[in-house]
């Protein structure tokens, strides 16, 4: 198939994504050992993106590490068999699964998994590339049934600590970004708003976009009821937002540097561009004034059942120019499906690195959180991520512990505020994140 085909037509790219998920299952469960991966991938030259430091090349695997048992249990969906009642004992088996695997055996699956979802997500080449201010934000039409708009805001004083608006136009089939069930009217007609913050916990509405917000085509003017209003020109966007006892004024102007999540031509896009911003927050009788660096996010997608169970997003900003992105994404076995951090700098540098990726949760909250559907979800307290730079060092490391902010509406999720402590190149940092969860496995 010619590449002007693959970038126009959105079948064959639907079709090239089914056929590499379909295709990558096959291979592990048909690969019986870590063995075979590990000379699968030796053979096809490919350097191992996860691995301890002490661990130079594929040819240098310990035999002996590689156990009958091993052999006998390398695929995480057979260590499930016979033991699956329902979706959630499942989800719960197969999770566990995926952590009881050796390290050899899971290194390989999610090389075998990262190069499926690369011949697919063509994120590589656009990363390199410098914001384009032209880039279509527009509402959703034609194939395009879901657009999402986002502004987060880390790192605020109290009583804020963090302040998102969130917009979803249109009601995701996939089960982390929306419940149907809760339309109060034509699901593909209902915009879901969030304006969160530790001072707005109850920023959650739902609109008709026919009958309740005034959107322009180009997504350069939208206006949800008197909650929230976002314009947006060549070089500079603007928003207000409303709740009872608190409101933001926020001036955000874009700088080159843009992170590119998901890109599958005609099917997904999803980006991230670092924005320098001056706003004011009142809560009560006490405005204040900030400037700081935020995110103006975008995203279109077809509404497809996309089988996305976990999710986590966060950002930090580090320092006046810099700020980094964490992003975590799970799928059916809890098989990682993204797991990157993104670092940019308001001169326009932006890179992205997976090598050593950790994220562990130490502890939940006791409580669990239930959402409106019902579905009751666990939280995190304490938690850690680290990544490791190009050189094998630690690149960024993050102990965070959650405040008590948790604000639905992020999808079927929450968002949050956490207080953490790390380095960054070396350097300590600490001040207070912004996170983004949503778990229904």
């Amino acid at each position: 198939m010619p590449p002007a085909r693959e970038k126009t037509c959105p079948a064959w790219n639907l079709c090239r994504t089914r056929r590499a998920v379909v295709n990558t299952s096959r291979l592990i469960a048909s690969l019986p050992s870590a063995t075979r991966l590990v000379r699968f991938f030796q053979l096809e030259g490919f350097e191992p993106a996860r691995r301890p430091k002490w661990y130079p090349t594929h040819s240098a695997v310990p035999r002996a590490a590689i156990s009958a048992s091993a052999v006998m249990n390398m695929s995480v969906l057979r260590r499930c068999r016979g033991k699956v009642t329902s979706q959630t004992h499942l989800s719960q088996h197969s999770g566990e699964a995926w952590n009881s695997i050796q390290w050899e055996e899971k290194w390989a699956v999610s090389t075998v998994i990262d190069f499926a979802i690369a011949q697919v997500n063509r994120t590589r080449g656009l990363n390199r590339r410098p914001f384009d201010h032209a880039t279509s934000v527009a509402i959703p039409h034609g194939r395009w049934g879901i657009v999402h708009y986002g502004i987060m805001v880390p790192n605020l004083p109290d009583p804020f600590r963090f302040f998102d608006a969130i917009v979803i136009l249109g009601t995701a089939r996939a089960p982390i970004f929306g419940k149907r069930s809760l339309a109060a009217g034509d699901p593909d007609d209902s915009a879901w708003i969030l304006t969160g913050s530790a001072a707005t916990p109850n920023g959650f509405e739902q609109y008709s976009i026919t009958d309740q917000c005034d959107l322009s085509d180009d997504g350069s003017h939208l206006r949800f009821g008197d909650q929230l209003a976002i314009n947006r020109t060549i070089s500079e966007i603007t928003l207000s937002a409303s709740r009872p006892g608190a409101s933001v004024q926020l001036t955000l102007n874009p700088t080159p540097a843009v992170s590119h999540f998901v890109h599958i031509p005609g099917i997904y896009d999803h980006w991230s561009v670092l924005c320098q911003a001056e706003g004011t927050f009142t809560a009560g009788q006490n405005p204040f004034t900030r400037e700081t660096l935020c995110t103006y996010e975008y995203a279109r997608a077809v509404n497809l059942p996309l089988p996305f169970l976990f999710f986590t997003y966060q950002i930090l900003n580090v320092d006046e120019k810099t700020q980094v992105l964490m992003t975590e994404v799970l799928g059916p076995a809890g098989l990682p499906l993204s797991r990157i951090i993104y670092i940019r700098n308001a001169d326009g540098a932006a890179t992205t690195h997976t090598r050593g990726y950790q994220h562990t949760v130490h502890e939940y909250c006791p409580d669990l959180l239930t959402t409106p559907d019902g579905h009751k979800m666990r939280m995190p307290k304490r938690f850690a991520w680290r990544v490791l730079g190009d050189d094998g060092a630690d690149l960024n490391t993050i102990e965070g512990t959650c405040n008590d902010d948790f604000a639905y509406g992020l999808g079927a999720g929450y968002a949050v505020s956490y207080h953490y402590i790390g380095r960054f190149r070396g350097a300590p940092i600490t001040g207070t994140g912004y996170i983004e969860w949503i778990d229904r496995r």
